[in-house]
């Protein structure tokens, strides 16, 4: 017998869920939507951060209008059955390039002389292996600025058109391609492949113009894209650790996990390892890793965006670059940045050529300095650690790399910032607070600043993206996204052996906003 008896009647289960609430919805999708047609589909001089902005509230509506429509049963269906097996479909689609040749252009395409190499989207077929290092959650893989598009460019991907508002389409959707003509170049045994495209059709994904024939959407086109392809089997690779959570909870007294090595993930995949050394070890599971991790940072705000966190203000200006005494013993700048697990060095290549005219090695600049494992800085290309000038004013740029552990000593002493971005969000408190003590034990008392880019989470009306990722995290590596107590009390607890400890100055950012992070800023009291 059911231990647990129902609270409302069974008639709840097949009205909408919120009646009331489509008046107001409807209201606001109405104001709102005309914002966003003034200023997305006309041409207007709105900033792009402000177009994101009407574009996410118009869509937060819309999906609060689709919640207070849909019946219990509707959703529950909808969690149950639709969305599981629309993924299952996907992660078929993308490893039997099924998107590609929806998407492709016949004319000149070598996948149409046959299921070729360049027609494989199946994980690791026709490619050498390599041994990748592991990045860490949320951050992107060593080769992204090759896969990544510049969102401020719209002129950067060649099959693409340039809307009002500077985003991307597909130019055209192309001919509608048959069933049969997709079964063969796929592998797909028709009938299969029609039950799956059905589904896909069914939830948006592809669109159907005949029975017999399919075209694709600017999300399945994205799809042959690896940063946004990849998700799809790197989760359905770890998501035994989620699907297996309910029965790991009970069997360990619904107790929150701490131990990444002996966790939720350890326990619904059936393995000792931990889940970095997981990828590791699966090849090619590791790039696909550090290919999603470049598409969850697409379109996302940087916290050196004009009105986010003002780094001219809080750490050029006093970092000390501008005049006698701005080198240190060697002879060389002062170290202005230190980016701390910095993987393959995306943001702070990023910082470079924003902050182009202060950076660099000589007088009156601050270097820069990527730092994570050996076996990881030793694999990026001389060239990459080379980055120009954004605004045209500063020279090159040349990063320097030191490999270190974070866990020991670090080797850069008394640098004005040290940077850690989606880096303690992969370890629970007691790791997660040994790194803060290294980081602090290399400060220099009323210069050096720690920066940390994380997402924030409000204790009321926090969003689903990073609400999502917290349980991603709880699953794979027993650790959290941190609410602004949990930071607080985690980076205000980090104490130096001559009483010296961390102080949070200030949070900038984040919160409820859609994707993005905070900057949070400490230093040393």
């Amino acid at each position: 017998m059911y231990p647990f008896p129902p609270t409302v009647p069974i008639q709840t289960a097949i009205l909408p869920c919120d009646d009331a609430a489509v008046p107001d919805l409807l209201d606001r999708i109405q104001v709102t939507g005309q914002d966003y047609i003034t200023k997305h589909l006309h041409h207007d001089n709105t900033d792009r951060n402000q177009k994101n902005s009407t574009r996410l509230t118009l869509l937060s509506h819309a999906r609060a209008l689709v919640r207070a429509l849909e019946t219990p049963r509707e959703t529950m269906i909808k969690h149950c059955w639709a969305e599981p097996s629309a993924a299952m479909c996907l992660a078929v689609g993308v490893d039997t390039g099924l998107f590609h040749y929806l998407s492709c252009n016949d004319a000149g395409c070598p996948c149409t002389e046959g299921r070729g190499e360049e027609g494989k989207q199946g994980r690791g077929e026709g490619q050498e292996e390599e041994t990748h290092p592991p990045p860490s959650i949320s951050h992107p893989s060593r080769d992204d600025e090759d896969k990544i598009p510049d969102p401020s460019n719209p002129t950067a991907s060649p099959d693409s058109t340039d809307t009002a508002n500077g985003t991307h389409h597909p130019s055209h959707p192309g001919n509608p391609k048959s069933l049969t003509t997709l079964s063969t170049r796929t592998g797909i045994d028709a009938s299969l492949l029609s039950r799956l495209l059905r589904h896909l059709t069914s939830m948006s994904h592809i669109r159907q113009p005949t029975p017999q024939t399919f075209l694709p959407t600017p999300f399945s086109s994205s799809l042959t894209h690896p940063i946004i392809s990849d998700g799809y089997p790197v989760i359905h690779a770890s998501l035994p650790a989620l699907s297996q959570f309910p029965t790991y909870a009970k069997r360990t007294g619904y107790r929150e996990p701490c131990d990444p090595e002996n966790g939720p993930y350890q326990f619904g995949v059936r393995t000792d390892r931990g889940f970095f050394e997981e990828q590791a070890v699966k090849k090619p599971l590791l790039e696909l890793f550090g290919n999603h991790m470049g598409g969850y940072r697409q379109g996302r705000r940087s916290w050196w965006d004009e009105g986010f966190y003002p780094v001219r203000e809080r750490v050029v200006d006093g970092a000390g670059l501008g005049g006698e005494g701005d080198e240190d013993e060697d002879g060389e700048g002062k170290v202005l940045f230190v980016d701390v697990g910095g993987s393959f060095g995306h943001d702070i290549r990023e910082f470079a050529a924003e902050f182009g005219d202060v950076v660099g090695v000589g007088r009156g600049r601050g270097r820069l300095v990527l730092e994570d494992l050996p076996e990881v800085v030793g694999q990026i290309r001389e060239e990459a650690l080379v980055v120009g000038s954004g605004d045209g004013v500063g020279d090159e740029v040349r990063i320097e790399r030191v490999g270190c552990d974070f866990f020991k000593e670090n080797p850069v002493q008394g640098a004005r910032a040290y940077y850690l971005h989606s880096v303690l969000h992969d370890w629970p408190n007691p790791l997660a607070s040994a790194i803060l003590s290294r980081i602090a034990q290399a400060m220099e008392p009323g210069y050096s600043k720690l920066l940390i880019n994380e997402n924030c989470i409000p204790d009321q009306g926090a969003h689903w993206e990073a609400t999502a990722l917290d349980m991603m995290m709880l699953g794979l590596v027993a650790s959290k996204e941190r609410t602004e107590r949990e930071w607080r009390e985690l980076i205000q607890g980090t104490v130096r052996g001559d009483g010296w400890r961390l102080k949070v100055v200030g949070i900038w950012g984040g919160g409820e906003e859609e994707g993005v992070e905070s900057l949070i800023e400490c230093e040393l009291v």
